[in-house]
């Protein structure tokens, strides 16, 4: 699994970075902050709208770095790839 990160160290590093933003939408959502006091429906939808729009940016760009790429590298960004889609798909499902 190092040997994993330490290959594709900037995609690592935008991979953690998309972690913290799904992390603080989860947060956001899970501890009340989004009720009706503290937030409106609009900056609620505003945050969902965003959080997809860059989801739908990591995965054009891991999907393009999948199909151009060859050997090992290709490996690794179709993993990047499902690592990016699983949250969607948590949402999605729940």
């Amino acid at each position: 699994m190092l040997n994993f990160l330490r290959r594709n160290p900037l995609t690592t590093v935008a991979i953690g970075l998309y972690g913290l933003g799904w992390a603080f939408v989860f947060n956001w959502f899970g501890s009340g902050s989004a009720s009706y006091p503290n937030s409106c429906g609009a900056a609620n939808g505003g945050l969902v709208l965003l959080t997809l729009l860059i989801t739908c940016f990591y995965v054009l760009i891991l999907a393009g770095l999948s199909l151009f790429s060859n050997g090992r590298k290709r490996k690794d960004y179709a993993l990047f790839l499902s690592i990016v889609v699983a949250p969607a798909l948590y949402l999605l499902f729940s």
